[in-house]
């Protein structure tokens, strides 16, 4: 790769990069990554694999289809961020040259080979989760989500190991999808009909 700098009297810009000064530098560069990646051709070809070619036009919660709701496809227990995080905490560990390209190719390679974990879920029970009002069973997660945490050499932050244990954990399992009796989740706890 050939590296590119930039130079205007005292001020140096170099491309690529090799780490950020800030920690806010580093969270804006990752949300950048995110964005284009999701912008990407190859991010909506996979989305619509996982729903068209795998069939996962459902919502896993509620059962109903992309024929009567919008069905989108949450990144879980890893969000797409973590994944960024991860990518980029890796190149700046191994004090590697990367840009926004070089991470955008390293999310969506680990979104063609299935190492992220993924369920599809309706609009309304994707916004339940983000706002805290709703635990997914892992029981209903697909892809390897545990790749970059079991896998030597990712830089993985210990809080990210303790939100995947927490949030894989067997008890988030107590759901009945036959019966779907239950109305919503408070606390961490699957509160249901009786």
């Amino acid at each position: 790769m050939a590296y590119n700098t930039l130079n205007y009297g005292s001020y140096t810009l170099e491309m690529p990069r090799n780490g950020f000064e800030t920690e806010k530098e580093k969270d804006m560069f990752i949300k950048n990554c995110v964005r284009l990646a999701r912008q990407t051709p190859e991010y909506k070809d996979w989305v619509r694999y996982v729903k068209d070619m795998l069939g996962y036009k459902t919502c896993l919660i509620t059962g109903e289809t992309s024929d009567e709701v919008t069905v989108e496809i949450h990144h879980h227990p890893l969000t797409i961020f973590d994944i960024t995080n991860i990518i980029v905490s890796t190149y700046i560990k191994n004090n590697m040259k990367f840009t926004s390209m070089n991470v955008v190719n390293d999310v969506m390679t680990l979104h063609y080979n299935n190492k992220v974990g993924f369920i599809p879920l309706c609009t309304t029970w994707h916004e339940k989760y983000h706002n805290g009002f709703a635990v997914i069973p892992p029981k209903f997660i697909t892809g390897e989500w545990n790749y970059l945490l079991t896998t030597p050499g990712y830089e993985v932050i210990p809080e990210l190991v303790n939100k995947c244990s927490e949030l894989m954990d067997d008890k988030n399992n107590a759901f009945d999808n036959e019966a779907n009796n239950w109305k919503t989740i408070t606390n961490g706890g699957i509160i249901k009909d009786e």
